[in-house]
Parts: structure tokens; C-alpha cells; sequence
């Protein structure tokens, strides 16, 4: 049999990495005398060969220092990703009313797992009034102001699936706002706005006039500003889902963050 040492041995507890002595059994009494330290030679010894095996090298000061170069490669690569997170901290989504903005925003947030906002709908709950009656009863310029204030709050916050109204980025201030989100302006042919617009009556500003002729001119009226918005897509002839997943590959393909939550979101 092993001999028995007279006192416990200096170990570590592997649940708590706290300083520990080993168990003490007297070889009379154990059928494998020492068992417990024999077992923590063994873990040492499967630590040391796999920390060889990924880090190389033919000393422990050699291993040392590649593994001190890896931990810097480690912090270098999660620091771009932190930077790519803060460049596209949200993803915005703007474009010309009928264009399906919100139910394609409610999608994308749905399928990255983020919080859902809808600009005209977080308004009309602040103001206690739909947006035509705000436009009515307050005027244009009252409304716009209100899109300022919560294009400053929103563009403080993070990974957010943001949909604002048909006017808000035609304000260079709001744009810039916005330069640190990932920002899609959605398309369609004048037909197909048309169309989708035809039997609804609450857009204060297709008033007054002709369908077809008030969005041709309202169209002509932001067309400057929405071409400074770098991302488009047409939904023209597109399902929702479609759209939806044309917007989030082009997400992807700008390096748009991918957080914990975006891989739930997908699960």
C-alpha cells in the first residue's frame, strides 16, 4: 500500500479556488490510500496538457506570455465590436407614407428580439390625440417639434427597432440625431403608394387635393432628403416578410451589432 502522511496536504478547492487541505486518509482505513490527491495531480495535469496544446510554447514563461498576447487579441476584438455596436447602436427605418414602415419595423424587432417604437404612435399616446387631430388642433409645426424632442430621447438609447413618420428625417437636425443608428429608408412606385393610401383618410398632409397628385408632390418635396439616406429598399410587389428580410441582410452585411438578445431573437 501508499504510506500515509501524517498531516493534510496543501490543496486548493476547485469549487471556490479558495486555498484548501487535501482530504487525509489513513492507509489502514482506505482501499486506495491518498486517493483524493492522486485525483488532483490528474486535473492539474489535464489543465497543463490542454493549455499546451492551445497556447503552445516550451516553457511556462514562454506559455505566459503567449497567453498574456492572446488576452490583448481578446480585448482588441471585443473592443470593435463595441465600436460597431455604438456606430449602429439602433436601426431606423424611414420612407414615404404607404410604404409599410410599420408593419416591416414590427417584423425586424420581432425577428432580432429588440424593442419596437413607432415615432407616431408614441405621440398620439403623449398628446392624447391621434396625429391628424394634433395637426388640426396644434398645427404642422407643433407636431415637428414633438418629433424633435423624441428623436433627441430616442437617439440616446440602444438597440432599438425605430419607425418614424414620413417627415421626421426630412429634417436635417433629426438626421443627424441619428448618425450613430443603422438608418433604411423604404421605397415604392407612386401606383403602389397610391393604392395602399386609397381608402385611408387619416393623413393630414394628402388633404385638400388629388390622391395621386398630392403624394407625387409630397414625393417631390423630400426626394433630396431621403436620397441622403444611404440604405433603400423598394417594397413595390413585396410581401412583408420579404421586405423584412432583405432590410435585415443588408443590416447584417453593414456590420450591424449582433447582440444576445438579436440570437434570441432568431431561435
Amino acid at each position: 500500500p501508499l504510506s500515509t502522511a501524517l498531516t493534510h496536504l496543501r490543496s486548493i478547492d476547485l469549487a471556490t479556488s479558495e486555498p484548501a487541505l487535501a482530504q487525509y486518509q489513513r492507509s489502514d482505513f482506505c482501499h486506495v490510500p491518498r486517493a483524493c490527491v492522486i485525483g488532483e495531480a490528474m486535473v492539474a495535469w489535464v489543465l497543463a496538457d490542454a493549455l499546451t496544446e492551445k497556447l503552445g510554447g516550451d516553457s511556462l514563461r514562454e506559455m505566459k506570455a503567449r497567453a498574456e498576447c492572446k488576452m490583448q487579441n481578446d480585448k482588441s476584438q471585443i473592443s470593435n465590436l463595441l465600436d460597431c455596436a455604438a456606430r449602429h447602436s439602433s436601426l431606423v427605418i424611414t420612407g414615404f407614407m404607404g410604404t409599410g414602415k410599420t408593419s416591416v419595423g414590427r417584423m425586424v424587432a420581432q425577428k432580432l428580439g429588440r424593442e419596437f417604437v413607432d415615432m407616431d404612435e408614441v405621440i398620439e399616446r403623449h398628446e392624447g390625440k391621434t396625429v391628424r387631430a394634433i395637426f388640426e388642433m396644434r398645427g404642422e409645426a407643433y407636431f415637428r417639434a414633438r418629433e424633435s424632442e423624441l428623436c433627441a430621447e430616442l437617439a440616446a438609447r440602444d438597440n432599438l427597432v425605430i419607425v418614424t413618420g414620413g417627415g421626421t428625417l426630412v429634417n436635417v437636425h433629426n438626421r443627424a440625431l441619428f448618425a450613430n443608428a443603422w438608418i433604411v429608408c423604404l421605397d415604392a412606385s407612386v401606383d403602389a403608394i397610391v393604392a395602399r393610401l386609397n381608402d385611408i383618410k387619416d393623413r393630414p398632409l394628402l388633404a385638400g387635393g388629388e390622391l395621386r397628385e398630392q403624394v407625387e408632390r409630397l414625393l417631390r418635396a423630400r426626394h433630396d432628403a431621403y436620397a441622403q439616406i444611404e440604405h433603400h429598399v423598394d417594397t413595390t410587389s413585396k410581401s412583408v416578410a420579404e421586405v423584412a428580410d432583405e432590410i435585415l441582410a443588408a443590416f447584417e452585411n453593414s456590420n450591424g451589432p449582433r447582440t444576445d438578445a438579436d440570437e434570441r431573437g432568431e431561435q
